[in-house]
């Protein structure tokens, strides 16, 4: 069994737990925190799908303040400013910046690949959070030692790539499952002959004609760096990023609570209970 495997399921099953519940919100659907056993005996789940949803304001307002404006290097000539102002606009960034923006701001993380397509042209995908998990350096915090990225397909086997300084490893699950993340001993090494990661690592191999042939499931990566770019909101050393909606959830829970209790009242303010 792959223990890089093992270990990048382990971190992507933290990361969906944390991201589960600030997604929820985003989109409104809340706890009924406040409740008590009386309320939830009375109304079951009669307000369950109501919520008077703030949370997509909080990270709204931040949002649409970002803008890129500009970007230089440190070291180079012009032409290499040039060239990665075209990267830039023909990825769209402008547009999908937005996108990293936003994922950074309601999960605290945000993540984009960068690689070269089948023209050797770099391309910037960006990712969402709960997709993506990151290995650091305890020794040399801020340092990515490595990452993974899972994905399920129409047939529901889960992909897995690992992305490291040299290689990029390719594996899928034998068999097709209801679990999103399977356990590690159910992958196998995938066969790249049929997938993007062709072209791109033909275009290496023209670039890098001293690259050494690898296995079928392993794409060589000549660029020295994970391909993979971790946004953290607001986060401190070796720690992931906080999300911006987090501190207000119980400020929304009680806002929710606040609002049904109100909304009780007037029922039985203008249906009068007698008995």
């Amino acid at each position: 069994m792959n223990n890089n495997i093992e270990h990048a399921l382990e971190e992507l099953r933290i990361n969906s737990r944390r991201y589960a519940k600030l997604e929820r919100y985003y989109r409104g659907v809340h706890d009924l925190s406040f409740a008590t056993e009386k309320f939830q005996n009375a109304f079951g789940n009669l307000f369950r799908e109501f919520a008077m949803n703030l949370c997509p304001a909080i990270c709204d307002a931040i949002k649409d303040k970002l803008r890129i404006t500009e970007f230089g290097i440190d070291a180079g000539s012009g032409d290499i400013a040039a060239d990665a102002r075209r990267i830039w606009q023909n990825n769209r960034m402008d547009q999908r910046s937005g996108e990293i923006h936003k994922e950074a701001l309601r999960n605290g993380d945000a993540y984009a690949i960068v690689w070269p397509n089948e023209k050797g042209e770099a391309e910037i995908y960006p990712n969402k959070a709960a997709n993506i998990a990151v290995i650091y350096d305890e020794e040399s915090p801020g340092k990515l030692l490595w990452a993974a990225k899972f994905w399920q397909t129409a047939d529901k086997r889960t992909r897995i790539n690992l992305f490291f300084p040299d290689r990029i490893e390719k594996y899928v699950s034998a068999k097709g499952s209801d679990s999103i993340l399977p356990d590690a001993r159910e992958f196998v090494p995938s066969d790249i002959s049929q997938s993007f990661f062709t072209a791109a690592a033909s275009q290496q191999i023209e670039l890098f004609p001293d690259m050494e042939k690898m296995s079928s499931h392993i794409v060589r990566n000549p660029y020295g760096i994970v391909p993979v770019f971790h946004f953290a909101n607001n986060s401190g050393i070796g720690m992931p990023g906080q999300s911006e909606i987090e501190a207000a959830i119980p400020i929304q829970d009680g806002l929710n609570k606040s609002v049904l209790d109100m909304l009780v009242a007037m029922e039985f303010s203008a249906y009068r209970q007698r008995w």
